[in-house]
């Protein structure tokens, strides 16, 4: 952020108060919604959430530098005497909002090439992937959280500075327009959406709903990532969103759909990434597919090359392709973009391999989880040197199909070869169900909440031979069962 007083004022419209100097020259270039971090000279913005308000806070976070606050009109004048410093106050009527405008004014200021990516699964992945590569050639910022909401993506844009070259900027949602509105504000020049599957299915009701949102970040961008592995993202950005297409698509009838039909659009450039199409303009085909890494060789708009991923789960290869489409629209050119794919290495949370004080193994892949990433972790782990213990957790957001996607994750994993299975969450009636109408249950715990008596009598079965694999939804916290145990 890099802001005068004036320009702050101008972006919010808003009331000032107690101004210290100069509103056209004072510049704020840190910023903070936590009174305990530490400013110099500072803006804080007093956000109101629904366990606290930060306008208590006010004189905390002056003693730890801020001297600019922007703060709640009726808040304010309640508790004004309680302010008993000197410092710039901007009067608003939402603070949230506030914050918002603020991020797009100072984004505005930059040069900075903007890249958003969405999608059910992967987005986090893929952004770390940009970064990965990029690193090295383009000066760029991306959040080292998944800070991706209607706080988190201001949150993004406010950290950019005009050294940054490139922004990368995740964008997720819950509810029916989230997305457009996210993209509104960060007003991306490359756009991307990974996958579109069966999550939030709670906040927006079912896959077309999923699907409608996801796609509405293409109403943005003057470049289009378009993953034409996926049909349901393929056919709805011909119907809606591509001109001048060559052939017809029944949007209802996916076993016609051509990969190597083309896609083209007057106003936008579009890069198709795929790993299946070799005529898309970056394929990677997979190969010599093992627990803990695979191999990728294909092209990179025409420049051939191979590359081996030492990454756990060869559906990231989509989300590599897609990172890789972002570096070459920044200018890393092909053969710099393969070498550097040999580099890569998963997020925290996503795809990591740790090793237990024991020296148990343990496939950690617990970040997020809906039904097609947990398809993808089941079957991932069939290439395991032997068969796993697994501790799963609840698939969180699927509001009323809950019951019927953790029966089918019980049936998945009575399929998937195992030794033991923990289930945790709520919809532990349903797993059950569908676990036992295809096996068994002798191997099989459930239990509604997570459970340290049963975490620790799990690990104590664990030998030094054995492996562990966890999946869950970020809210079940599965990273307890790693404390004292990693």
């Amino acid at each position: 952020m890099n802001l005068t007083t004036l320009e702050i004022k101008a972006a919010l419209g808003s009331t000032l108060r107690d101004s210290l100097g100069s509103i056209d020259k004072d510049l704020w270039s840190m910023w903070s919604t936590d009174s305990r971090q530490k400013t110099q000279s500072g803006l804080f913005i007093a956000i109101q959430g629904d366990n606290f308000d930060a306008h208590d806070f006010l004189s905390q976070a002056h003693e730890n530098g801020a001297r600019g606050f922007v703060v709640d009109e009726k808040v304010y004048n309640l508790k004004k005497s309680n302010y008993n410093f000197k410092a710039t106050f901007f009067l608003v009527t939402d603070t949230i909002a506030a914050l918002q405008k603020i991020s797009v004014a100072s984004a505005k200021k930059l040069n900075c090439l903007k890249v958003a990516i969405t999608g059910t699964s992967g987005k986090t992945s893929a952004k770390y992937f940009c970064h990965q590569i990029l690193e090295g050639f383009v000066p760029h910022y991306f959040s080292p959280k998944s800070f991706n909401n209607h706080i988190g993506v201001p949150f993004t844009l406010l950290d950019l500075n005009p050294d940054h070259k490139l922004a990368l900027i995740e964008i997720g949602m819950n509810h029916p327009g989230e997305i457009e509105k996210l993209s509104n504000l960060v007003e991306p020049d490359v756009v991307a959406v990974t996958m579109v599957g069966r999550g939030h299915l709670e906040g927006v009701g079912t896959i077309e709903d999923v699907l409608k949102e996801k796609m509405s970040l293409y109403k943005q961008g003057r470049t289009h990532i378009i993953n034409v592995d996926d049909p349901r993202i393929f056919t709805d950005y011909k119907k809606n969103f591509a001109k001048n297409l060559i052939g017809e698509i029944e949007s209802n009838n996916l076993k016609n759909l051509d990969l190597n039909q083309d896609l083209k659009n007057e106003n936008v450039d579009i890069i198709k990434v795929s790993t299946k199409d070799m005529s898309a303009d970056i394929f990677f085909k997979v190969m010599n597919v093992q627990f803990n890494d695979f191999e990728i060789e294909g092209h990179i708009f025409g420049q051939t090359g191979k590359a081996k991923i030492h990454i756990a789960g060869e559906h990231h290869a989509m989300n590599i392709a897609i990172a890789s489409a972002v570096a070459f629209k920044a200018g890393i050119t092909a053969d710099q973009i393969w070498k550097q794919l040999t580099k890569l290495s998963p997020v925290w949370g996503r795809s990591e391999i740790l090793k237990s004080k024991n020296d148990v193994s343990i496939y950690f892949d617990a970040y997020n989880a809906n039904p097609e990433s947990m398809k993808a972790f089941l079957s991932q782990t069939t290439h395991l040197s032997e068969a796993p213990y697994f501790i799963i957790g609840e698939m969180l957001e699927m509001g009323d199909h809950a019951d019927a996607v953790h029966f089918e994750l019980g049936q998945l994993v009575a399929k998937t070869p195992h030794k033991k299975v923990w289930f945790i969450g709520p919809s532990s009636a349903s797993f059950l169900k569908g676990y036992q109408s295809l096996k068994n249950t002798e191997n099989l715990t459930i239990s509604n909440t997570y459970e340290e008596t049963l975490a620790l009598k799990y690990q104590s079965m664990l030998q030094p031979s054995d492996w562990v694999a966890l999946k869950a939804s970020r809210g079940i916290g599965l990273e307890k069962f790693l404390k004292n145990f990693v």
